[in-house]
């Protein structure tokens, strides 16, 4: 391939020795769907994919950057796929830059095995077209997490390129994770969005001094010995024109083309650089746009069901059945979960799962989850049957556990019968309908006929020492006579159990007792609304407006017990009309209070949270992130409004941060189901249900100095007419993280009973797939790794190094440490396993 005469090319470790003035990198950022939905953008990216390749074959470039994201590959070759061998000779010589990532995710609304997943996909992906160098290439994600350095380093990754969230004194970094992990990492000083040499409004002279402006500014931060590296790319841009390429070699005549990797290489060794810990979240230099936690929670909910679905439960239980049950070669349905994983990863750019797009793509983000949702309940419900038809009769109940410690406690169970006359062998039971019998679902000779239906009942039963990632097989006699020392009691006042006693008043107020303590916790919920003048990308509080408080008008009993109370407390804004119903729920022996309310929104440009008052000044926040547990501090008396209207181009800082699945303040703790926003003011936390707004991007938020994207309309963000169902839990027992990923586990749903189907049971009544003895260490993901064998992902969130023994239900040949590749790194013995304070260990159980 051809090169300029002016232009010295660094894509080789003998170049970049070679000191260069100036360093520039082509790329494209690609946004898959955005201001545009999906296919529009794709026909664009065909005409800007089809101009690099012309470029890089008349040497016009010597290399350039497709936005680090395979997914860009594959849209591409669907309309191009006569390009496939043009597009590989790039990619082998080292021209065209791709990958790691499959998509560029956000990092903060995902969890950590979607982003685990997601890179592990882009790598493969990209190593199969023959890329051999990588860097963590993240240069529009709305701030970082404190996990990426140890997510990336456990690919194979020692560098990272970020923009926002960070304000370092030089351009060049190291990125500390709380593991210890390291990352040399290039901070885009000016962002990766430079196309003023592309600027048709703009004159010549005054492109040229704009670009001027900007390589002093990157002089200015650069580290010694090494040329400042200036982006040259946009969104949906195609590479600079030919014009415009011309005056910047003018302008730089000994200009130097790499790649962000290339470039990074050139930093060794790097003790000497400032060092950066744990999350990215300063907005000093470029804009965090928070208010993306709280766009679109309907998104954000179906997304943390998925993740649990598959995570916690399809993929456990499919590494069961391999290892547990007769017949373990019975077929894997690997591309079937392969493609669950890539459709629901195809929602986790930024502007996707952070609600900050056009409406019409945002339809197309639910039918992708949906789609998802089938294809696990299929891929689960057929696994159940495999359990069914070999373990349990109809007279049993086979119980599963697919968290990582045994569970003692409260199941919510389903029981099948032919009519409505027998009898029942639940403890409590909640629900009966009729229903088809559904095993047409399983058995390709049966379509469901009308006539063929049976009785479902849904309950609860009290269980013991089910076997973590496990089964148990019950006599429905026997469980039946089987409560446990725990039951709950129920009125319109009061919930009560061994643990809690959570009392509500004529005012709707609600207040717990800790038996264990004999601690108080008054006001635990109350709810809030407020006018909200925010986009998509920010919540912008109304100066001079104060927010309502719902009116309790309220409260029934649900369930009475004995194993579940359930009230139902309702709430009104008379403003906005709007009707909040609320089950509150507690369990015979748990320390956990969950709660569900259900509404539907009929305002526009508000905020509707549900308020917990800690009892005191919350300075501190403890939140579940990746890999582990992040603190955040607070000012507990800020408030944006009192700062309005903020400064040009700047962004006010808020009292707001993502959550996983839990937190803790003030030794409290919270879960919740996708509402993925909390908010810090005095003594209370704050998590917000709903946030309506009708712009992608406005001018007069009064919290942000500038506009953010497009001002497009997107009435649809305003959820009118939309029903909410918000799940979310309290308890007084939040200051261990160990127990907080139990209690998030349990909230969301690992235990579940099940009668049984076969005529004689094959198998043992019980079985553990792997137990893990230390309950401080963390069961994170647990799958079957086809040609490989088990894969176990450990967490120790604790301060100090924790050790482990694991015991397994089969046999296998070997243990080995893996990367999150599933490369194996060490043999490692199962009578004690060592996971450093914060880290991750991932093994590898080998057939």
């Amino acid at each position: 391939m051809g090169r300029t005469e002016s232009e010295q090319v660094a894509t080789s470790a003998e170049a970049l020795t070679v000191p260069a003035p100036l360093s520039v990198y082509y790329h494209t950022h690609w946004d898959r769907e955005w201001y545009l939905p999906f296919r529009a953008y794709q026909l664009r990216l065909v005409e800007v994919v089809d101009d690099i390749l012309e470029r890089l074959e008349s040497g016009v470039f010597s290399c350039f950057m497709l936005d680090g994201q395979t997914v860009v590959l594959e849209d591409y070759l669907a309309l191009r796929p006569q390009q496939a061998d043009r597009l590989r000779h790039f990619i082998q010589y080292g021209q065209l830059s791709i990958g790691p990532w499959y998509v560029m995710p956000d990092e903060f609304l995902v969890g950590g095995e979607s982003l685990i997943r997601n890179l592990a996909l882009g790598l493969r992906q990209s190593r199969d077209w023959g890329c051999k160098a990588f860097t963590g290439y993240l240069p529009d994600t709305f701030g970082h997490s404190a996990d990426m350095p140890t997510l990336f380093q456990h690919c194979g990754l020692d560098s990272a390129v970020v923009w926002r969230g960070v304000f370092p004194k030089k351009s060049v970094f190291q990125w500390q994770s709380p593991a210890g992990h390291l990352v040399k990492t290039l901070h885009l000083t000016d962002g990766y969005f430079q196309m003023m040499l592309q600027d048709w409004t703009a004159e010549p002279e005054a492109q040229a001094a704009a670009l001027r402006g900007l390589v002093q500014k990157l002089k200015a931060v650069q580290v010694e010995g090494v040329p400042p590296l200036l982006p040259m790319g946009g969104d949906h841009l195609g590479p600079l024109p030919a014009e415009a390429h011309q005056r910047l070699k003018a302008l730089y005549p000994n200009l130097q083309a790499t790649t962000p990797d290339a470039y990074l290489r050139q930093f060794t060794p790097i003790e000497a650089l400032e060092t950066v810990a744990g999350e990215l979240v300063d907005n000093t230099g470029s804009f965090l746009l928070p208010g993306v936690y709280s766009a679109r929670m309907y998104l954000k909910q179906a997304n943390r069901r998925l993740e649990h679905a598959l995570v916690r439960q399809l993929e456990p239980l499919l590494a069961m059945a391999q290892g547990l049950l007769p017949n373990r070669q019975a077929e894997y349905p690997e591309q079937a979960l392969a493609l669950a994983w890539q459709t629901l990863i195809l929602n986790h750019p930024h502007d996707s799962i952070c609600g900050c797009s056009v409406d019409a793509v945002h339809r197309e983000n639910e039918v992708r989850f949906d789609q998802v949702a089938q294809i696990a309940e299929g891929l689960r419900q057929r696994s159940e049957q495999r359990f069914r038809r070999v373990l349990a009769t109809g007279d049993e109940w086979i119980v599963f556990n697919t968290s990582g410690q045994p569970y003692t406690g409260v199941v919510p169970v389903t029981e099948d019968v032919p009519d409505g006359q027998a009898p029942s062998f639940l403890t409590q039971q909640a629900s009966e309908t009729a229903v088809l019998q559904d095993e047409y679902l399983h058995d390709s000779q049966r379509i469901p006929l009308s006539h063929l239906t049976k009785v479902r009942r849904q309950g609860w039963i009290w269980v013991e020492n089910i076997p973590p990632l496990g089964y148990a097989v019950l006599n429905r006699d026997t469980a039946l006579g089987k409560q446990g020392h725990a039951t709950v009691l129920a009125d319109s006042a009061r919930l009560e159990n061994d643990q809690l006693r959570v009392s509500v008043d004529a005012q709707g107020r609600l207040s717990v007792e800790w038996m264990a303590t004999g601690q108080r916790f008054e006001d635990l919920l109350t709810f809030t609304d407020r006018p909200d003048q925010g986009d998509s990308y920010n919540s912008g509080p109304v100066p001079g407006t104060v927010p309502q408080v719902a009116v309790f008008t309220g409260s029934r009993v649900v369930q009475a017990g004995p194993l579940v109370g359930i009230l139902a407390l309702t709430h009104h804004f008379p403003d906005s009309d709007c009707s909040l119903v609320t089950q509150v729920r507690l369990d015979a022996g748990s320390a956990r209070l969950d709660f569900e309310t259900t509404f539907i929104n009929h305002a526009s440009q508000h905020k509707l949270q549900a308020v917990f008052n800690t009892g005191q000044p919350i300075r501190r926040v403890v939140a579940e992130s990746h890999l582990g547990v992040v603190a955040r501090t607070y000012d507990p008396a800020y408030r944006e409004v009192d700062r309005m209207p903020v400064a040009p181009m700047q962004e006010l800082a808020t009292n707001t941060g993502p959550v996983q699945r839990f937190l803790s303040a003030n030794g409290q703790g919270f879960v919740t189901e996708g509402l993925c926003e909390y908010e810090v003011f005095q003594d209370t936390l704050a998590i917000t249900l709903l946030r309506a707004f009708g712009a992608l991007s406005s001018a007069d938020t009064g919290v942000r100095g500038a506009q953010a994207g497009p001002p497009f309309e997107t009435p649809e963000g305003q959820c009118l007419g939309r029903m909410f169902r918000c799940r979310y839990a309290w308890t007084p027992q939040g200051d261990e993280p160990s127990a907080l990923f139990e209690m998030a586990d349990r909230f969301y749903g690992t235990v579940w009973g099940l009668t049984g189907v076969a005529q004689q049971a094959s198998a043992a009544p019980a079985g553990a797939l792997i137990t893990v003895e230390n309950p401080e260490v963390v069961v994170a993901a647990c799958y079957w790794s086809v040609g490989q064998g088990w894969i176990l992902r450990l967490l120790n969130p604790t301060g100090q190094e924790q050790q482990t023994a694991l015991h397994t239900g089969f046999e296998c040949a070997s243990l080995w440490e893996v990367n999150f590749l599933e490369e194996r790194q060490q043999a490692v013995s199962a009578a004690s396993v060592t996971i450093p304070a914060r880290s991750v260990k991932t093994l590898l159980f080998a057939v």
